[in-house]
């Protein structure tokens, strides 16, 4: 594997933890989780993950 994949790969490793890190601040603004916020995460989290797929075989699909 490149040097250019390996440092691709793991900018967007570094987008998606800021990312969740974000996304936990702004459900934990008021200290607490209610199941609607719950369910929402989960949602958003789904999307990010599928996003985040797509992105990656993208970066891979670039090697071959």
């Amino acid at each position: 594997m490149d040097i250019e994949v390996v440092a691709g790969l793991a900018v967007l490793g570094i987008g998606v933890a800021v990312w969740g890190v974000k996304k936990y601040r702004a459900v934990m603004a008021d200290g607490k989780i209610t199941l609607d916020e719950l369910i929402d995460t989960v949602d958003d989290v789904a999307d990010k993950a599928k996003e985040t797929k797509k992105e990656a075989n993208m970066i891979l699909a670039d090697v071959e």
